[in-house]
């Protein structure tokens, strides 16, 4: 049996090491014909198109994808959820679960940014919320950092991220984000932001650009929020202009949120 080869593998691999001389230059002796190795190869974490995150190398071995048949595993770890990894887009009760695991955006204030430049968005609304702490007090997040707001770089497990990402076409994993986006605003709760230039006019945006047609639609009719607060973080302005664009009792938007869209 394999069991019965994999406990006498150890025992017969030293003896033949200790044959060549554990000290030497020696090679050591061809394996046994019934040895059993193993060779694993990890995915690596994609750059996310959207918020262009540093590529970095994560673990994102589980039992529960190695039972979904997704990627073998060496060592156990904890369940990362519900995770669709066959190359099609994760369903929307899927990744507002994963939101939930996460427990970030319900920690933190929802923070969501639009037409800020391509590369720099996230950093420099970041930026903006760290030296205005008066407005968006810090809190304690013992996963990241103490920042007041959560943004689109920290909404879900980054090794489930991982798995999805490799899986996915880049047609796909656009589509993946701008549903993600959607689970977000469906998640996020009280006081929210949007960070964007002072003379974007939102009723001229195009019909891909995810905060007009998948974000805002979704805030717009989601019970738990409060209220919506624009303002530009390129803006010097001391105090910042913020402005209040929606509070609850508004009317939602006249568009519905896209949902899943093939790109």
């Amino acid at each position: 049996m394999r069991f019965q080869s994999l406990l006498a593998f150890p025992v017969s691999l030293a003896l033949l090491w200790s044959a060549a001389g554990p000290f030497t230059n020696a090679a050591p002796a061809p394996l046994p014909p019934d040895a059993v190795t193993t060779n694993i190869q990890l995915p690596r974490q994609i750059e996310h198109v959207l918020y262009g995150s540093d590529v970095e190398d994560v673990n994102v071995t589980t039992n529960h994808l190695v039972r979904r048949g997704c990627f073998p595993s060496k060592e156990e770890e904890d369940d990362i959820g519900p995770t669709t990894c066959d190359g099609s887009v994760p369903p929307l009760d899927e990744l507002r679960a994963q939101i939930q695991r996460w427990g970030q955006v319900a920690a933190r204030r929802p923070a969501f940014y639009t037409f800020l430049g391509a590369g720099g968005a996230i950093k420099t609304s970041k930026c903006w919320v760290q030296t205005h702490p008066d407005l968006i007090a810090p809190v304690p997040n013992p996963k990241i950092d103490n920042l007041g707001a959560v943004f689109f770089d920290d909404i879900v497990d980054k090794r489930y991220e991982a798995v999805i990402g490799s899986a996915l076409s880049s047609g796909r994993q656009v589509s993946y984000q701008k549903l993600l986006s959607q689970a977000m605003a469906m998640e996020s709760q009280g006081e929210v932001w949007i960070f964007t230039k002072a003379d974007v006019d939102f009723d001229t945006l195009p019909p891909d650009n995810t905060w007009k047609n998948w974000e805002l639609p979704a805030l717009t009719r989601n019970d738990k929020v409060d209220r919506i607060i624009r303002t530009d973080p390129t803006d010097g302005s001391d105090p910042p202009i913020t402005r209040v664009i929606w509070q609850r009792g508004d009317p939602p938007t006249a568009n519905e949120p896209r949902g899943l869209v093939e790109f």
